[in-house]
């Protein structure tokens, strides 16, 4: 519970996650996808507030994946010795190369 408990509140911070049309809720996705229709429906080269705007949403990016990493390093850590007790398979984080496979599938 734990785990699911951390992964949910990285989940909120990543994503707006209430229901409904106008919730005025603002997260890393929303921020991205305004940010690329602001600079895909500009004729002209990036402004540098737009630029700039990226180097922001790259750092926060960054640091909600070290939380997840963190999250999930700790929390794996303490659930694969239960696992283990009850002859179950391990928990283990999808390395980049096994998702893509897996989307091809």
């Amino acid at each position: 519970q734990s785990l699911a408990d951390s992964l949910e509140t990285l989940h909120k911070k990543m994503a707006a996650t209430k229901e409904g049309a106008m919730t005025g809720e603002i997260e890393l996705r929303e921020k991205v996808l305004s940010l690329y229709g602001a600079v895909n429906g500009y004729e002209g080269a990036p402004t540098k507030t737009q630029l700039d705007r990226i180097a922001v949403l790259e750092r926060e990016m960054d640091k909600l994946g070290t939380e997840l990493d963190s999250a999930a390093s700790k929390e794996v850590s303490a659930i694969n010795p239960q696992l283990d007790k009850k002859k179950l398979e391990p928990l283990a984080p999808l390395t980049e190369e096994d998702w893509q496979k897996k989307q091809k599938n």
